[in-house]
């Protein structure tokens, strides 16, 4: 542009006129104003002005801070600063879908099924008005919402109609309906976690059509309990049940949410959280018979080292130290208890942290060593069992000293010794005839001096377990 005007001013004017410069901006000048009124001209043709500029509408809730599920009262202003009457009034509300019109203090007269209000037809110059609903707002706390207000009119001097729009943009932070979840907020892996969930409505009405939906899993709340809640005026509901842990180690998140079924549209309400840290216990135990022998005789004394340790990175609580057995009728368990300083339980026994002092901690890396004596019976009360081999295995519990669930349980590498046979002679018998009276002996009988006289003898024997 620069370089056309430079040229048009130097084929133009320079060198033609006297005051060549002055003359070039005032025709700049001219040229400008021109195109400034052909605008303008062409605007003015085209403007239609509206009076929406004169028209003030407002929407409102009042004052008061409200909660979800609490009646309110909706208000619309509005007022006509122009000259001229509006006619052919219609003045409608767009509500949230959780808004429930009381149609008990607003009429379908005042407010009909349209969301239009009836009785507004006119507004004149300078009116100004205000119209009202009464309803139950139901909105999902800390979200926002939006009412929208729209009046449509027709300038009395006009054939066309106008509108003006208004919206109110609501975020309300609380409900009438309130809710805890109590559980322990650590778990060993796959622990069952008992929940108490408590839902309360604080609100003066009952309310009905309550549903949940939750994160806590299948089956941890019972299917009448998710749906068709009715809670009445100032009461609560309590709900029990029991969460899966993950199998793993970490935080997991889990929620559980009311919903308000309100216009046939389900609203949520404030959620609540629940966070669980899934810990993996890493205990190592093992049990190992000392001085071995071939097979583990009746009445024998095995001596067995014992060995535990916890490589976990976090405390344990309420350590116990369990040893058990495959095989019932072989061990002694009560006086191997008495003889080791441990307690009986139903056939094994256990040791706890006022028998071993080493079970008093369980701070990371801790761990213990000791034998243990186990006596068996003079007789194993084992039958019909061929080449039986007796193992021995420790099993360590403990709890979590930040209030676990449950108790953790795991079983430690196990040892073991094959059983010796016992051959038993029950009873011997001598006999000539058979219980039927078949002669079986040979000679006089009964027997005669001199001369011989022989008779089967019977032993009943009975084998033990390993075959002979």
């Amino acid at each position: 542009m620069y370089i056309f005007l430079k040229n048009h001013y130097h084929k133009r004017y320079h060198g033609v006129y006297q005051h060549a410069k002055k003359l070039f901006i005032f025709d700049l000048a001219l040229l400008g104003l021109a195109l400034i009124m052909m605008g303008s001209s062409t605007f003015l043709f085209f403007w239609k002005p509206t009076l929406t500029a004169l028209i003030d509408i407002s929407i409102s809730l009042g004052m008061d801070r409200i909660k979800s599920g609490e009646q309110v009262r909706l208000t619309v202003d509005y007022t006509n600063h122009s000259k001229q009457n509006l006619k052919d009034v219609s003045l409608g509300l767009r509500l949230p879908k959780g808004f429930i019109v009381d149609r008990t203090q607003t009429s379908a007269d005042i407010f009909s099924n349209e969301s239009t209000f009836s009785s507004l037809k006119e507004i004149a110059a300078g009116a100004s008005g205000q119209v009202d609903i009464h309803g139950q707002f139901w909105t999902e706390p800390k979200t926002e919402v939006h009412f929208i207000a729209n009046l449509s009119y027709r300038p009395e001097n006009k054939k066309g109609r106008e509108q003006k729009l208004s919206s109110l943009i609501s975020s309300i932070f609380s409900s009438v309906l309130t809710d805890t979840f109590e559980a322990s907020p650590t778990a060993f892996a796959n622990a069952a976690i008992p929940f108490t969930y408590t839902l309360q409505n604080t609100s003066n009405r009952t309310i009905h059509n309550i549903s949940l939906r939750h994160t806590l899993g299948e089956n941890a709340i019972a299917e009448n309990d998710l749906s068709n809640i009715s809670l009445p005026a100032g009461t609560t509901k309590v709900i029990t049940g029991k969460i899966i842990a993950p199998n793993k180690s970490g935080t997991y998140t889990y929620t559980i949410t009311p919903l308000i079924t309100a216009n046939n549209s389900p609203i949520a309400q404030s959620a609540t959280t629940y966070k669980l840290e899934v810990q993996s216990p890493q205990i190592i135990s093992s049990a190992q018979i000392i001085n071995r022998s071939a097979f583990a005789e009746p009445g024998q004394i095995l001596p067995v080292e014992i060995i535990w340790q916890n490589k976990s990175n976090f405390p344990l609580s309420n350590l116990t130290l369990h040893l058990k057995s495959n095989l019932n009728g072989v061990i002694d368990w009560k006086k191997t208890a008495i003889e080791n300083g441990a307690k009986t339980e139903a056939n094994s026994l256990y040791f706890d942290s006022s028998s071993r002092t080493s079970l008093s901690s369980g701070n990371p890396q801790n761990s213990d060593r000791f034998t243990i004596n186990l006596y068996l019976l003079p007789t194993f009360g084992i039958t019909k069992t061929e080449n039986p081999t007796l193992e021995i295995y420790p099993v360590l519990q403990a709890g979590n000293s930040e209030n676990t669930a449950e108790n953790f349980s795991q079983e430690g590498s196990r040892t073991g010794i094959p059983l010796a046979t016992e051959v038993k002679f029950k009873s011997v018998e001598a006999r000539y005839y058979t219980a039927e009276g078949d002669q079986l002996g040979r000679g006089p009988l009964p027997p005669q001096v001199g001369k011989t006289t022989k008779y089967w003898i019977f032993i009943h024997i009975t084998n033990g377990t390993n075959a002979i």
